[in-house]
């Protein structure tokens, strides 16, 4: 009988182990997203200061390419938000 309980015992630290490292995880990844879309803002604001002091005829092109980076970054962020 102490055999059994043993193995549920151990069976019981097992799940309790995996389930801690997958919360931990999917916080670091969510994390990692987070400071992904402040990456993605900063960029924005560097092409900002780029364009007062360099303006040239890509700028609207560098300035919507900053923009989609910025939400391609929130929909990854979203859809891990919904997927984990």
């Amino acid at each position: 009988m102490d055999s059994n309980f043993d193995v549920l015992g151990e069976q019981a630290s097992r799940y309790i182990l995996n389930f801690a490292v997958w919360d931990l995880a999917r916080g670091g990844l969510l994390l990692f997203l987070a400071f992904y879309i402040v990456f993605a803002l900063l960029v924005i604001r560097q092409i900002a200061l780029l364009n007062s002091v360099l303006g040239t005829h890509f700028s609207p092109l560098f300035k919507t390419g900053a923009l989609l980076h910025v939400f391609l970054a929130v929909g990854v962020f979203v859809f891990a938000l919904l997927i984990l």
